[in-house]
C-alpha cells in the first residue's frame, strides 16, 4: 500500500489508492494471492510487492 502510494503521488496522478482487506472483495477481483496489486480492474502482479519503479510503469508515469 505504501510503495503503490507513494509512486502515485510521485507520478502526479490522481488515481486513488485503496487497500482491500475483506476477503470476499479480494476474490471477487480475481486475486488467488496477497499483496496483490489491481488497476482499473486488471491485476498488475499477485504475491509479491512490487517496486516504485514497477508501478510507475504501470501508470505510465
Amino acid at each position: 500500500y505504501e510503495i503503490v502510494s507513494k509512486a502515485v503521488a510521485a507520478s502526479g496522478s490522481d488515481a486513488t489508492v485503496e487497500k482491500i482487506t475483506d476477503l470476499r472483495e479480494i476474490m471477487a477481483l480475481g486475486v488467488l494471492a496477497t499483496p496483490a496489486v489491481v488497476i482499473d480492474g486488471g491485476i498488475m502482479c499477485t504475491g509479491r510487492v512490487p517496486s516504485a519503479e514497477e508501478v510507475r510503469g504501470w501508470l505510465g508515469a
